[in-house]
């Protein structure tokens, strides 16, 4: 699975669908060009309404996808933590949710009609969505040494003996994640690892990932 994921013919049809989305995503600009100065001339028509009607049911989908990926997410959370063998969800997820993701995204950016959109727009959403490629850097590095603080070594990742008989699932070979056979904390702890994350994220971002763009920008531009 992990090999397959960053082996090169395997992203293709992947960049072959973005291509896809964004040529659509192109046309649905050029059509409002075209419908709004139609309308700045005064040349609309009943016709022309082909346009807004479009704008219509990508709003009323978006807001259904979004529904609808929030209770998949809900659900693949509660039963990643019921059923011990979770790396099936996740490949599941990962494989059969590429396109409904990428048809969420498209109806997020090719209308601004739908509650998606404004909820997404509010002044905290926005500021996650500043943080996220802080967060998206630092989540596992982060993880890592605070697993190694509560272990008390960093070999994070021992020599897994598959065929073991204590081994039963692939999750065993990341018992030192769970503090092994004695945790010392209840799991109730990743709530604050989430939000010590979400902090450090927010510095990160304001006084090292904005000078540095800032610094690059001028540097190229």
């Amino acid at each position: 699975f992990f090999g397959a994921g960053v082996c090169f013919p395997v992203p293709l049809p992947l960049f072959f669908m973005g291509m896809l989305l964004g040529a659509a995503r192109m046309r649905v600009d050029d059509a409002l060009k075209v419908e709004q100065q139609e309308e700045e001339a005064g040349e609309a028509n009943q016709a022309d309404s082909s346009t807004s009607s479009y704008r219509g049911k990508w709003a009323f989908r978006t807001d259904v996808l979004s529904l609808f990926l929030t209770i998949w997410i809900i659900i693949s959370m509660v039963f990643s933590g019921i059923h011990t063998d979770s790396k099936n969800i996740r490949i599941f997820n990962e494989f059969i949710l590429t396109l409904p993701v990428a048809a969420w995204l498209f109806g997020l950016t090719a209308c601004t009609e739908s509650y998606s959109y404004r909820l997404l727009n509010l002044k905290i959403p926005q500021r996650i969505g500043q943080w996220s490629f802080a967060i998206y850097l630092l989540q596992f590095p982060f993880y890592s040494y605070w697993t190694a603080m509560e272990i008390h070594s960093m070999n994070l990742f021992p020599p897994c003996d598959r065929q073991a008989e204590h081994i039963r699932t692939w999750s065993d070979c990341f018992r030192n994640y769970e503090g092994g056979d004695d945790p010392r904390y209840p799991d109730v702890i990743v709530i604050a690892f989430v939000i010590m994350l979400v902090g450090l994220s927010a510095i990160v971002h304001e006084y090292v990932e904005k000078p540095t763009t800032k610094w690059v920008q001028n540097l190229v531009g």
